[in-house]
């Protein structure tokens, strides 16, 4: 059985202050991103996205006017839309190493399992540490359709 292919899409918008630590979550996985896909949307400065290629992650990078995060993800979907798992990441997530490998081992594990997202851990940029607070367990479907901060 092959290992099923994974990728990520990541909508910018002056995203530089976060930009290297979160790219340097990416290539620290113990299990690699197959495909990465940056979408940014009309930052005032983008050559931020280069260090991607610094970092030593392989990152296709499409540039488009401020299009927002919605339709930058569908921009990115459409490049990675044949893979098993599409990770939907913001810049200014980090991710821990083992992440991806732990995701992928639950997902395959339950096969009744649509998709998931992770308890986020607060991170202090300027401190470049962890605050030790949560910041949010994930959403819920209410019983009307919104999609509230689970308490």
């Amino acid at each position: 059985m092959s290992s099923p292919s994974i990728a990520a899409i990541t909508v910018t918008y002056n995203s530089q202050r976060f930009f290297r630590k979160y790219m340097e979550s990416l290539r620290d996985q113990e299990r690699p991103l197959d495909r990465v896909v940056l979408v940014d949307s009309g930052s005032a400065d983008p050559q931020y996205l280069d260090q991607a290629f610094s970092c030593g992650v392989r990152a296709e990078v499409v540039r488009k006017g401020n299009v927002g995060i919605c339709v930058g993800n569908n921009i990115g979907w459409q490049a990675v839309r044949d893979h098993d798992y599409i990770l939907f990441l913001n810049p200014d997530a980090f991710l821990s190493p083992e992440f991806i490998r732990d995701a992928v081992a639950y997902m395959e594990a339950n096969p009744k399992v649509g998709m998931l997202m992770p308890t986020l851990l607060g991170y202090s940029i300027e401190g470049d540490e962890p605050t030790g607070l949560i910041d949010t367990t994930g959403v819920v479907r209410s019983w009307y359709g919104g999609l509230p901060e689970r308490d």
